[in-house]
């Protein structure tokens, strides 16, 4: 009788170890939908989510996620690209954050970590992205003043591990 009540703690004890358990991925916040905004000198902006991918580096991989905006129906528009080692999360974990301006007759290209740039990548999944972030820098027109980014992207398929 002891031996069976012994069994049946032990197994108990077992099994509700094995249920509080968790991958590293479920300790993560949830996805959220995709979704690309910021306040640009004060103006509320939303981008479209053009694509991501990941690849294969000497160093291990680095994954990208890309938005662009069209300027009120013009040939204008603004692209962003984030690269970013795959799974990492923190502040500053952003690598490069290629922004593009593009005018019918001319463009502006610049890497915003060359400038003030802050981020927080707080989720980098398999399933999905999401970070914060707010930017400072002069496109060679004007002073650029980025707030309250925050780009989401839930990827239609997950990357495979």
């Amino acid at each position: 009788m002891k031996k069976v009540l012994l069994l049946i703690i032990l197994l108990s004890f077992g099994a509700f170890q094995l249920s509080s358990c968790s991958k590293d991925e479920d300790a993560t916040p949830p996805c959220r939908q995709t979704r690309i905004t910021m306040y640009v000198n004060g103006e509320f902006q939303a981008y479209q989510a053009l694509g991501r991918g990941i690849d294969l580096k000497a160093n291990g991989y680095e994954m990208f996620v890309q938005a662009t905006r069209l300027i009120n129906n013009t040939a204008r528009y603004e692209t962003f690209t984030f690269i970013l080692p795959y799974k990492k999360t923190g502040p500053n974990s952003i690598e490069k954050c290629l922004f593009t301006y593009e005018f019918p007759n001319s463009s502006f290209t610049a890497d915003l970590l060359d400038y003030e740039f802050k981020s927080n990548v707080i989720t980098n999944t398999r399933f999905c992205f999401y970070a914060t972030f707010s930017a400072k820098f002069n496109n060679g027109i004007e002073d650029i003043v980025i707030t309250d980014g925050e780009f989401s992207y839930l990827y239609e398929e997950p990357y495979d591990n």
